[in-house]
């Protein structure tokens, strides 16, 4: 399809088409390019919230682990007004 283009273009006499066709071609490109950025394969894709990465790992989230801090009492109580 793109190559279609650009033979077509190379053929075109006036600028205006040739502008139009540049102007298509980046626009397919940039679609592509977004495209191709969104298709990764995820764990839980329909709730966002749960989700996780397949190409990367995931940050260690059980309290235990050595790093995490561990809470000795509630976090700070905001007043009720």
């Amino acid at each position: 399809m793109v190559l279609e283009l650009l033979v077509a273009l190379a053929t075109a006499t006036e600028p205006a088409v040739l502008v139009a066709g540049v102007a298509a071609v980046l626009l397919v490109a940039a679609i592509a390019t977004v495209v191709v950025a969104e298709r990764e394969l995820t764990v839980g894709a329909r709730a966002r919230a749960h989700r996780e990465a397949m190409s990367t790992l995931p940050a260690p989230a059980h309290p235990d682990t050595a790093g995490r801090p561990r809470t000795r009492a509630p976090a700070g109580v905001i007043p009720a007004t």
